[in-house]
């Protein structure tokens, strides 16, 4: 009886050395997280905060209705009415900051100069050209947004953005960057802990044979899940009668233009798993391949940014989605009735 009376003081004095210390660790997680949310700057310099904790399951963080240019949806864009009129044949643009046209004044964005484009053909139709598109997200972010913005749109067509950083994991990657690390708010500081240990430990045996360039090293652990969520894409648009092309953005690579582009195979397999979930795909590197990367990209004295284009990079983006859209006869001529 003595014995027993021992093992369960023994097993209770573990049980509280386990409390206490879970108690501890996450006490001191929770402390370090908020001290490294205190050291972000996320305001603009008059203090304005431009972001707010997101409502909807899975996007962390959303823009501020109404703030920092944007529109009373909480996106970079001017007001669009949710429900169209007859006579315009409305294109949603879904994608991160190469979408919204980061560092580049609104006009100058891919998106303005679609829209200005197909509107100096003389069709009768009116286009509009949607942008649903914010800093950082990621696809799993884009694909709530597909389903919770802009299907209750009316959309005619949708534009998928797609930039080579999209697979990486919102908070795990960083992708959402100083948003992410101030917006996002786990339940439980230790489990996340040991959630973000497991994930790195599972991508490193994922990726002991695949290449350490960060896009193809995502697209070479991930590629099943990209598969699923390309084909989740489809499936959505499909049910709602929706036609999607999907569009391949190209990186930017130190020391090269885009006519030397290492990730041309890449760009085949995208377009290859997209077109399989039965999308149209327009790969933008050939496009903007006759470019000096210099000329078409923004350039930075503090550090190299493979992504973004300038204001030349965004129209001859916007001049090649809308001679695609024309050649392959995915617009209305004449409104519809």
């Amino acid at each position: 009886m003595l014995k027993k009376r021992e093992i369960a003081t023994g097993i209770f004095i573990a049980i509280v050395t386990f409390v206490i210390l879970g108690v501890t660790a996450e006490a001191v997680l929770r402390s370090r997280a908020a001290g490294h949310r205190e050291a972000l700057e996320i305001g603009n310099e008059d203090g304005t905060l431009c972001t707010a904790t997101s409502m909807v399951p899975g996007l962390i963080y959303s823009y501020a209705p109404g703030r920092c240019g944007n529109n009373s949806r909480g996106f970079p864009d001017v007001e669009h009415p949710e429900h169209k009129i007859a006579d315009v044949f409305r294109i949603i643009l879904i994608g991160d900051s190469v979408a919204e046209g980061r560092d580049v004044e609104r006009d100058e964005r891919f998106a303005s100069v679609l829209q200005e484009r197909l509107n100096s053909l003389g069709h009768r139709a009116i286009y509009e050209v949607v942008v649903l598109a914010r800093v950082g997200y990621s696809t799993s972010q884009e694909l709530v947004l597909l389903g919770s913005e802009a299907m209750r749109l009316d959309p005619d067509l949708i534009l998928w953005s797609y930039c080579l950083n999209d697979p990486a994991h919102p908070v795990y990657h960083n992708a959402n960057g100083n948003l992410g690390a101030y917006y996002y708010r786990p339940g439980s500081y230790l489990f996340e802990w040991m959630r973000r240990a497991a994930f790195t430990a599972r991508e490193r045996w994922r990726g002991r044979n695949c290449p350490d360039e960060f896009h193809e090293r995502v697209h070479c652990i991930y590629d099943e899940r990209i598969q699923g969520e390309v084909k989740q894409l489809g499936a959505m648009t499909r049910a709602n009668d929706i036609p999607v092309v999907f569009l391949i953005h190209p990186v930017f690579e130190e020391g090269k233009n885009l006519d030397d582009y290492s990730h041309a195979p890449l760009h085949q397999r995208l377009a290859a798993i997209a077109m399989d979930s039965g999308l149209s795909v327009l790969d933008l590197q050939p496009a903007l391949a006759p470019y000096p990367s210099d000329e078409i990209k923004i350039r930075s004295p503090e550090y190299f940014d493979p992504w973004h284009f300038n204001a030349t990079g965004h129209r001859a983006t916007g001049e090649a989605i809308a001679t695609y859209l024309i050649d392959e006869e995915l617009l209305w001529k004449s409104p519809q009735n």
